[in-house]
């Protein structure tokens, strides 16, 4: 199995539901107890055993300057991220990917390290994190069949219309060289008429032809931050929580 040492996290959008904030300020630049969703990120991604960690965005902000001097960290800004789909940007960034296996992780999530090991040590080629879920939420959800991907969807879908085997996924992806040429391959036939493509679209037109395998994270701490009021809660209930199990592993 291929050591995975590279995680690529994605800041590149703008989105109209940000506006409650500062002007279109991307999730991943909340702050959760004075540290930005993007900070924590690399933090559990450093404890998960990734040593080279690439931001891709379309913003410019001081936060994001300062992590380009952090070392192992790199920050690949292109103002063109910020109105296009994130397969746009992946596609953009590929040159600058040397190692596979790679993570790709949404900027959007508050988790533990123990959530990138998981990824880290799942023995397929192609996985994605996911817990599993009895309420309607939203997020990005899998459905599969056997723990292989079937298809993944952003939308929010009631727990009474979902069936067995669905998911809601973490947004933490490995990503094989077999799958992202595959994705990169889609992507090129798709983004000639839709450059706003998402990630998610690529894993669904190549899934039927590479094996993507879940892996339930269904004890790990971590929420996906959609809101202020998402972010109220996790500092006062998530991130003490996270906090703690850094420092006493076993509990």
């Amino acid at each position: 199995m291929n050591v995975i040492s590279t995680a690529v996290l994605l800041l590149a959008g703008n989105d109209p539901r940000y506006a409650d904030e500062t002007e279109h300020i991307p999730y991943g630049l909340l702050e959760v107890d004075g540290r930005t969703l993007l900070q924590c990120a690399i933090d559990q991604l450093r404890q998960g055993g990734m040593k080279r960690i690439i931001i891709v965005t379309g913003q410019r902000s001081r936060s994001l300057a300062a992590l380009s001097q952090t070392p192992g960290v790199e920050v690949i800004y292109d103002a063109l991220f910020a109105d296009f789909g994130s397969m746009f940007a992946l596609r953009r960034i590929a040159p600058f990917i040397h190692s596979f296996p790679f993570l790709l992780v949404e900027s959007t999530l508050l988790f533990e390290s123990r959530v990138a090991r998981l990824a880290h040590g799942m023995t397929s080629p192609n996985g994605i994190v996911v817990a599993e879920t009895n309420k309607a939420v939203t997020g990005i959800l899998a459905e599969a069949t056997n723990s292989r991907l079937l298809a993944l969807t952003r939308s929010q879908i009631p727990a009474q219309a979902r069936s067995a085997g669905s998911y809601l996924s973490l947004g933490i992806l490995k990503i094989s060289r077999h799958l992202f040429a595959e994705m990169l391959a889609f992507a090129v036939q798709r983004t000639y008429t839709d450059p706003f493509l998402d990630y998610v679209e690529c894993v669904n037109g190549v899934a039927p032809a590479v094996d993507i395998r879940l892996a339930v994270a269904s004890t790990h701490l971590w929420s996906r931050i959609n809101s202020r009021p998402d972010v109220d809660w996790a500092l006062n209930h998530l991130y003490p929580r996270i906090l703690q199990q850094q420092q006493h592993p076993s509990l």
